[in-house]
């Protein structure tokens, strides 16, 4: 059985404290998940099987010490006089006359490349090792909902439909797969990584859930939903769903917090004679807006209260005034000009420069 250096595989050294060996643990697991590299799943795969493979001996203090004992052999059977009862501690072994551990399992089990994970000899007979080392679960969930300005003014409902982490139904949850067979005339039973989860208890899968967002919703806020997260495949508890809100830019509006900005074009007798208009509500429709005599260029208007509202108060809209020119004009229209130029001969709009 080729030796294999469990510290190396999770890159910690052979004096971490198991906290060390946990969170590197849960680092690398979540890393080479096969559902998160779904480009180049197989080689995924392989490495997490070996992340699991190296954190069930070193995640459990027991197994490490043999293993730390051992080294090369520490997981073999051999007619050698440690296997023989005259191990470590005087721990008692069962030996197969000269038939290693690593050739039965093969046999058995089909080897690591079949069974998705490494089973030994204590979990097989119920030995001193117990069980493998419980995984950890994230069960709260994080997703995005892009929503309109206007949804995010007036509340709305929403299906959403989000991959969520699923009881396996293949293990119901146990992350492992129960094996009998007999050998020298005794039934051995075992345990194989579950090949449809991988070990983990769960299976990601597509769910539809209905959402509602709230009135006056935030960019950049987070909805929880209570109970809509990942399974606990242990427990089976549910986490929670977070939902990080982002409010789609929607011309002609931009936003700064509640408050909304909208530029206005309109010609020069407008700014100057003054004019009510239309303008595009936030919420669909239209609002009418006066604009007055003698407004000047990037004058901002406000608007009260027609801006997004919120917990804490409702925006307000902000229309800024710019004068455009037309870009082509009559025979008539330019002789009009001309004749407004020669009216405006008591003042010049450049003194002060």
């Amino acid at each position: 059985m080729e030796y294999k250096d469990y510290y190396k595989i999770l890159g910690v050294n052979k004096g971490a404290t198991q906290e060390e060996i946990k969170k590197a643990y849960k680092t690398l697991a979540r890393k080479y998940h096969p559902d998160l590299n779904p480009n180049d799943k197989k080689k995924a795969e392989e490495k997490f099987k070996e992340i699991n493979e190296a954190y069930q001996v070193l995640g459990d203090a027991d197994k490490r010490s043999k293993y730390d004992q051992l080294g090369y052999n520490w997981d073999r059977i051999s007619s050698q006089d440690q296997w023989a009862g005259r191990g470590p501690a005087g721990a008692g072994r069962t030996h197969f006359g000269g038939t290693n551990f690593s050739d039965f399992f093969e046999t058995f089990f089909g080897g690591q490349g079949q069974g998705g994970g490494t089973i030994n000899l204590e979990d097989l007979l119920g030995g001193f090792g117990g069980r493998h080392a419980e995984p950890e679960y994230n069960t709260d969930q994080e997703s995005e909902i892009d929503i309109s300005l206007s949804e995010a003014i007036d509340g709305t409902r929403r299906l959403l439909t989000i991959p969520a982490a699923e009881l396996c139904t293949a293990c119901g949850g146990s992350g492992y797969v129960g094996r009998t067979a007999t050998y020298k005339g005794r039934n051995i039973s075992g345990q194989n990584v579950c090949p449809q989860c991988n070990g983990t208890g769960y299976v990601q899968r597509n769910k539809t859930i209905e959402v509602k967002i709230p009135k006056g919703v935030k960019h950049g806020s987070k909805i929880k939903l209570a109970g809509q997260g990942s399974v606990n495949p242990r427990s089976g508890k549910r986490g929670s769903l977070y939902l990080d809100v982002k409010i789609k830019p929607q011309r002609p509006f931009t936003a700064k917090n509640e408050d909304l900005y909208l530029d206005l074009p309109v010609y020069p007798f407008e700014a100057v004679l003054g004019k009510t208009v239309g303008l595009p509500s936030p919420t669909g429709g239209e609002i009418s807006l006066k604009i007055p005599a003698g407004s000047q260029n990037d004058q901002l208007l406000k608007l009260k209260e027609k801006g997004i509202p919120s917990t804490t108060r409702t925006g307000d809209l902000f229309v800024r005034i710019h004068v455009m020119l037309p870009e082509s004009m009559s025979s008539e229209e330019k002789r009009l000009m001309e004749e407004w130029q020669s009216l405006r001969t008591s003042d010049n709009p450049r003194e002060k420069l």
